[in-house]
């Protein structure tokens, strides 16, 4: 994720970066769908993770950023 402004808000995925690592576009499509659920629906971040799991193939991508999220002890900024 790419922060930006003070006080930091997160403002988007870091697409220069998954080019560089050679992620494939449809990697990158549902990084940018999982990034709409957290960060822009109406959705609280357990509601996102649910959503997630419903409405997204369980990539591995997308299994890492539920794993991340269900294992933060001190969550995530939103």
């Amino acid at each position: 994720m790419i922060a930006d402004g003070n006080p930091a808000e997160i403002r988007g995925i870091n697409l220069v970066g998954l080019e560089r690592k050679n992620f494939p576009p449809e990697s990158v499509k549902l990084i940018k769908e999982a990034f709409r659920l957290i960060y822009r629906s109406k959705y609280n971040t357990r509601q996102a993770v649910e959503a997630m799991r419903k409405e997204l193939p369980q990539k591995e991508e997308i299994t890492e950023i539920i794993d991340f999220i269900e294992q933060s002890e001190r969550g995530i900024i939103r």
